[in-house]
């Protein structure tokens, strides 16, 4: 027997205005409930959004319905090319450099007391 999909708050970002976050509260915009109900009704599963599970699960859980139990709603990062990054890094700090000295020789040249060579 399949009870009905257990559903997590639709995508609870904030640039989508699905879901607005209050103190001690949350509203969930008319467009979403739609949504959340139609999920619901047809038994639709969605990746991060959506699952339908079995009594027996639900049992082995001790009828814990917390959503994160049955449906992972955190979205998987983008990887990180840590090679890529590095070399950016690296070219930044040289630009940087670069910019330092360049700024040194301008206080140099204008001949600012205040500032120390």
């Amino acid at each position: 027997m399949l009870c009905g999909p257990i559903t997590s708050l639709i995508k609870q970002s904030p640039e989508n205005h699905e879901f607005t976050k209050l103190q001690n509260q949350s509203v969930i915009a008319d467009a979403a409930t739609k949504i959340l109900q139609e999920t619901f009704l047809t038994g639709r599963e969605e990746p991060h959004h959506s699952r339908l599970v079995s009594m027996d699960e639900i049992a082995e859980n001790d009828w814990n319905l917390n959503v994160h139990r049955y449906v992972d709603t955190i979205e998987p990062e983008e990887p990180i090319d840590v090679r890529e990054t590095l070399q950016e890094l690296d070219r930044l700090a040289e630009e940087r450099r670069k910019m330092d000295y360049e700024l040194q020789e301008y206080i140099i040249v204008c001949e600012y007391p205040w500032v120390r060579t």
